[in-house]
């Protein structure tokens, strides 16, 4: 299992180091694959779909050093339409934390601000993660995340991106029943217990306490008001709001399960509102963490495998690769 990401324990991921992994063969077996105008798309999955990040970094190094080129401009070249995003993005960055802030980066870039993605990032990255990804966002922007998330978002939801950002969160993994006791109560009072809701409580508690020890404070609330966190917070906050919370309650409960759900989001429920951005993200970012555990949640929360649900919404290379980041074939 990989050590990045929050929390995770007894994790099933779909990618792992080959200690057969060879760098010079693969850029040579790319090489053949990718013509003047075209490429044998079944060769680039077989390849980049089955190697880790820091593997895919090494073919494009070995590949630039024996045939002078780029492989990502080569596969660019060459493949097209949502395939050809799937293998760029296989490409972007030199390693885990390097793709994480290149996707904040694109999250705030240009118009708009795409909060989702922002949200799943930082509230899945630990203390050590954020610690790795601020530098490599700042080489990237040229502006430190704190600073970039500050001037993109507004209201309550900034102040639980800055508190992630500065890494505020207790990384231990201590527990204590009297103070989460407490805690609960605080939070009825400021939220279930009475009209209005203290929002300040809320963040607090949320960005500042241990995941083990939110664990506990949900549970010591739902026993004081008689009904799940998620359920007493209904219509307590602002969308924004109550989606970082319901998510960051998600996520101290079950990391892999709040993946499954935004993959579910992100396949969508129709033909044409899938989200391709998402779901690309989501599985390269998460193979070599958890994602056949994420995989294993999909299934007992909606009743089909992830596989079907992928299959039924992509289709040609593109279903085919997708597919094999999940360590099977289509």
């Amino acid at each position: 299992m990989a050590c990045y990401g929050a929390h995770q324990f007894n994790t099933v991921p779909t990618i792992r180091a080959s200690q057969y992994f060879n760098a010079v063969n693969d850029a040579k077996t790319l090489k053949g694959a990718i013509g003047y105008f075209d490429a044998t798309d079944s060769v680039l999955i077989a390849v980049l779909t089955r190697r880790t990040f820091a593997e895919r970094n090494a073919i494009k190094e070995a590949y630039a050093r024996l045939y002078g080129k780029d492989l990502y401009k080569a596969i660019t070249k060459t493949t097209s339409f949502k395939f050809e995003n799937l293998m760029q993005e296989l490409l972007t960055g030199v390693s885990y934390y390097d793709y994480l802030a290149i996707k904040l980066h694109e999250a705030m870039d240009g118009v708009g601000t795409d909060e989702d993605t922002l949200l799943e990032t930082l509230i899945t990255s630990n203390n050590e993660d954020i610690a790795q990804i601020n530098p490599r966002f700042t080489a990237i922007e040229g502006k430190r995340l704190f600073d970039d998330v500050k001037d993109d978002v507004t209201g309550d939801l900034e102040d639980i991106l800055l508190a992630l950002v500065n890494g505020t969160r207790d990384s231990s993994l201590h527990v204590d029943r009297a103070k989460a006791r407490q805690q609960a109560q605080a939070l009825y009072h400021a939220g279930g217990s009475r009209l209005g809701t203290q929002e300040s409580t809320f963040k607090n508690y949320l960005t500042h306490e241990n995941y083990a020890q939110l664990a506990v404070v949900f549970s010591e609330y739902e026993q004081l008001a008689g009904e799940s966190f998620e359920e007493a917070l209904e219509d307590e906050f602002s969308r924004h709001m109550e989606d970082a919370v319901l998510a960051i309650v998600e996520v101290t409960k079950n990391v892999p399960r709040y993946f499954a759900k935004r993959l579910r989001s992100a396949l969508g429920y129709g033909i044409l509102n899938k989200d391709d951005t998402s779901l690309r993200r989501i599985l390269i970012s998460r193979a070599e963490i958890d994602l056949g555990t994420i995989a294993q949640e999909y299934l007992q929360l909606y009743g089909t495998s992830l596989k079907e649900a992928i299959e039924h919404k992509t289709t040609g290379d593109y279903e085919d690769g997708l597919v094999s980041l999940l360590g099977l074939q289509s």
